[in-house]
């Protein structure tokens, strides 16, 4: 009986210590279930308190940066470099306007002297004009200019001043034709120089390229006097002028 009871008391307390492990594990699992929501909780609280703080500090900058900012808007630099501005740009403006006041003063000026000049005919101060300010001049006042000068007969300043014309761009068909007819029996290749230029400025009369081509020819420049030959042939009516200019082409590109 002692080994039985023996027996059944270490039975007994087996079992005790198995049913108090099992009770300790019980707790065990109570106080982490309870435990988890309130770590949960308090890292949520921290979370939101550090937001706070870091929301708290940089609206605090941006506000010290709007601040900084206004204060310097409104310092006295601030407004002596807003002055100085507008005074800088009121300066540009007013030279600008001078300039162009100027400009205009300057070209009325230009063409008082001109008028002057023409109705005094003052040739001197006409020539002067004409070849220190082409720019200036419309069409009408070179030729205006031109006829005067080549009324006098004076063919060193006509040829100054057409050719002052010719590089503004203020020879129209008409001029170039009268030029041409000018300068006829003084110089042949300006002359023919002035017909073509007539003909492709408008002029288009196919005498004008006949013209060109015999002015070439009596200087003996046989290719271009072929050239404007055939220029004529190409565009003119038949007649004595036509066959006659015809056979002298054959006889030019003949090599005769």
């Amino acid at each position: 009986m002692s080994l039985i009871h023996e027996a059944l008391e270490k039975a007994k307390k087996s079992a005790s210590k198995v049913e108090l492990k099992k009770i300790e594990a019980r707790e065990e699992r109570k106080r982490r279930v309870f435990w988890w929501p309130v770590s949960l909780g308090l890292l949520f609280l921290v979370v939101i308190a550090l937001v706070f703080l870091l929301d708290a500090g940089v609206f605090k900058k941006v506000r010290n940066l709007e601040t900084g900012i206004a204060a310097f808007v409104m310092s006295p630099r601030a407004e002596d470099s807003k002055n100085q501005s507008i005074e800088n740009d009121s300066l540009a403006s007013n030279q600008f306007v001078s300039a162009g006041d100027s400009t205009q003063t300057t070209l009325i000026n230009f063409r008082e002297s001109f008028n002057r000049a023409l109705n005094t005919g003052n040739t001197e101060l006409l020539k002067e004009l004409a070849l220190d300010n082409p720019d200036s001049l419309s069409v009408e006042d070179f030729k205006r200019v031109l006829k005067i000068f080549i009324t006098l007969n004076d063919y060193p300043v006509v040829n100054e001043i057409a050719h002052k014309a010719d590089e503004a761009g203020k020879l129209d068909a008409d001029l170039l034709l009268e030029l041409a007819k000018y300068f006829e029996q003084k110089d042949g290749v300006a002359s023919a120089y002035y017909y073509r230029r007539s003909y492709f400025a408008g002029n288009f009369d196919p005498i004008l390229l006949a013209k060109t081509g015999s002015l070439y020819d009596n200087l003996g420049l046989k290719d271009s006097a072929v050239k404007y030959y055939r220029a004529y042939l190409n565009v003119a009516d038949t007649g004595d002028l036509y066959f006659n200019i015809k056979r002298r082409v054959d006889y030019l590109a003949g090599g005769k």
